[in-house]
């Protein structure tokens, strides 16, 4: 978060005023996951400018309470999904980068394949049925009560406290 300078959610929350309370945030955070009332807040829609002058790309910015809940998930849910992924894929991958990508298919060419196959899964998720997505990490994740949805399309709500 502090990397890419996050900006305020729709709480007008910053980061710098979080961290100025991050004991007594934290602690009713962890008590609104363990009691099952967590309920993440609306995002705050903002229009970013693409390159070039071609239009906008939405982007919802969370508020930084939810940034902290996702950012334990995607760190449990990584020590979990992480080792079950091919070895070809490196989108969105801890430690894996677009170079190696790259890398990867000039050695798939240079080893006598006549084509490299390059999938953009635009809109995926918002596509997906979530229910059924759920089900699927309720699959693999050991705490079975933590995939009851949170409310939100897709939002999983894992206790990162557990």
């Amino acid at each position: 978060m502090r990397k890419n300078k996050g900006s305020p959610g729709v709480d007008g929350v910053t980061l710098a005023a979080f961290a100025a309370r991050r004991d007594a945030a934290l602690g009713r955070l962890k008590a609104a996951l363990e009691s099952w009332t967590y309920k993440p807040a609306p995002v705050r829609r903002v229009a970013i400018p693409k390159p070039g002058g071609r239009g906008t790309r939405n982007l919802g910015v969370p508020t930084v309470r939810d940034r902290v809940v996702q950012a334990t998930l995607k760190h449990l849910l990584e020590l979990i999904f992480e080792p079950t992924l091919s070895a070809h894929s490196y989108g969105f991958r801890p430690g894996r980068n677009q170079r190696q990508a790259v890398e990867a298919a000039r050695e798939i060419v240079a080893g006598g394949k006549p084509y490299v196959v390059d999938l953009d899964w635009a809109q995926c998720f918002d596509r997906s049925r979530h229910d059924r997505l759920i089900a699927r990490v309720g699959e693999h994740v050991p705490d079975k009560p933590s995939c009851a949805g949170s409310g939100s399309p897709g939002a999983v709500a894992l206790s990162p406290m557990a």
